[in-house]
């Protein structure tokens, strides 16, 4: 699904995407442009080498050889597991965790979200966790705790694959006893997971996991939002916290599709219960719930816009 993604590797190539894409005009482009082939220059160079989950190369002294590393990755899930959910900017090895804020539920149920990066994902799935008293299992919360993790794109590619290991169970790499989502499966946590959701098969494979060898109760929400606005966001979101995401992968790799799995999981249904959000609203507007069968969260308090 989705067009091939395009190349952004030259200032040209980008000036482009942003001027005839994301309609993007004027001077205020050409520094977008110099930090967008920066940081795609930086994940091209970063992209040929091993990671920390499977090399040595890149990983402190502390925490070198597999033992150690073992050791680090059963502390980090049993920190997710015993600290509440504080500001993601502020995670680090020995400070905050993935309980919500309310008292945790063992209700067995499972809240999936899929849509856009950049879309409103974390900020709908922190306030879902507090009043579903669900714990979030983030991939992104748990890279924050590698010590070689900080907000740069290539240290960001470089621990990828390690907290997607200690996050949750995955066909694409050796099966990890002691990662997050197994740990609340078998407590029978209320668990909220962050996905893309850009393909459909992978969305209904982790459904019918969930369902059939869990015995939990799935909750599918998409949280939608016009791929050029979310591409843009993400921009946005750079700016302020250095955490840089291809712009081509969102608007051409993932595109839609997660709002194409969204309905095919309904038409099909595989799932019963579902809620649809759409984030494209102005600032000060609270989000908008498209259609929902969840009657049993009250989505005025997850729609809301909370002045800090």
């Amino acid at each position: 699904m989705g067009n091939p993604q395009r190349h952004l590797s030259t200032y040209e190539e980008i000036e482009t995407f942003l001027r005839d894409v994301l309609d993007l005009k004027g001077k205020s482009i050409m520094p977008m442009v110099q930090n967008i082939f920066a940081e795609e220059a930086k994940i091209i160079a970063a992209s040929g080498k091993k990671q920390t989950y499977n090399s040595n190369s890149f990983r402190v002294k502390d925490y070198k050889d597999d033992e150690t590393r073992e050791s680090l990755r059963i502390r980090i899930v049993k920190e997710l597991l015993t600290k509440r959910r504080i500001n993601e900017a502020k995670i680090k090895l020995g400070r905050g965790g993935c309980l919500p804020l309310t008292e945790v539920k063992k209700e067995k149920k499972f809240y999936f979200l899929i849509g856009l990066p950049a879309s409103g994902k974390s900020t709908i799935s922190e306030r879902i966790a507090d009043l579903t008293g669900s714990v979030m299992v983030d991939a992104d919360i748990i890279k924050r705790k590698l010590p070689e993790y900080s907000n740069n794109s290539e240290a960001a590619y470089l621990t990828h694959l390690e907290s997607q290991y200690m996050a949750r169970p995955s066909d694409d790499l050796p099966f990890c006893d002691y990662n997050l989502m197994s740990q609340c499966l078998v407590l029978g946590y209320n668990i909220i997971y962050n996905a893309i959701g850009s393909n459909y098969e992978e969305v209904v494979e982790m459904i019918s996991s969930i369902q059939n060898e869990h015995g939990y109760e799935v909750n599918l929400i998409l949280v939608e939002l016009d791929r050029k606005k979310a591409t843009i966001r993400a921009y946005e979101r750079y700016k302020k916290n250095k955490r840089y995401l291809p712009l081509s992968m969102i608007f051409d790799k993932y595109a839609n599709n997660p709002t194409i799995s969204y309905f095919k999981c309904i038409e099909n249904k595989d799932v019963r219960n579902y809620a649809h959000i759409s984030t494209d609203v102005s600032m000060e507007q609270p989000y908008i719930l498209v259609d929902s069968n969840m009657s049993f969260i009250d989505f005025k308090n997850v729609l809301e816009k909370k002045v800090k």
